[in-house]
């Protein structure tokens, strides 16, 4: 059996040695597999780095514009209440003048404007002011019994003509010249 042996031996030698080289080319293979996942995993982790450091940029720009925005928005609402107040200032001061005041300034819009003769409407805060106008005014004007639902500037009817001259009206219909010019008042009072 010494034949048999040598050949058995022979044949589990070269069996060995092709082992030996499968299990040696299953390592090199499984390295060059470990090495070109390593490589791949920091190439996309890189590239992950890459887009979540663009991608906090461009949240932190959004965010600053959104902030730019609500800075202006915030500023916008300030300088409106503040063109309110000085609005608002004014017609408190229109409306707290004096009888003789009012009187002389609803005569001198009558009389400059040019308008026809007819009842006036007074709002309620210039009931005191009735007979002092009309005494003011030419023959023609008469004063309504019942005060309008406004206060300051009045209405002259003429027949089914009504001239709308309430300080109410004036301001909206003003109100774009109106801010302006409160915005002016405001920086020069800030400037001075």
């Amino acid at each position: 059996m010494d034949g048999l042996d040598r050949l058995i031996d022979s044949i589990a030698g070269d069996a060995n040695i092709r082992i030996a080289e499968w299990e040696e080319e299953a390592t090199l293979y499984e390295s060059r597999l470990k090495a070109d996942a390593e490589t791949r995993s920091r190439e996309i982790l890189a590239k992950a780095v890459e887009d979540a450091e663009h991608d906090a940029k461009q949240l932190i720009a959004r965010a600053e514009s959104l902030m730019r925005a609500d800075r202006r928005k915030a500023e916008l609402g300030r300088r409106q209440a503040d063109v309110e107040r000085v609005i608002k200032a004014a017609l408190d001061q229109l409306n707290g003048k004096s009888k003789e005041d009012r009187v002389t300034l609803y005569a001198g819009i009558i009389r400059n404007q040019g308008l026809p003769k007819g009842e006036i409407v007074l709002g309620r805060s210039d009931q005191d002011i009735k007979e002092l106008l009309v005494s003011k005014l030419p023959e023609g004007f008469s004063v309504a019994k019942e005060p309008g639902a406004f206060d300051g500037g009045f209405i002259i009817r003429h027949g089914q003509v009504e001239e709308n001259l309430t300080y109410a009206l004036a301001v909206r219909n003003n109100r774009p010249a109106l801010a302006q010019l409160a915005i002016k008042l405001i920086e020069d009072e800030k400037n001075s």
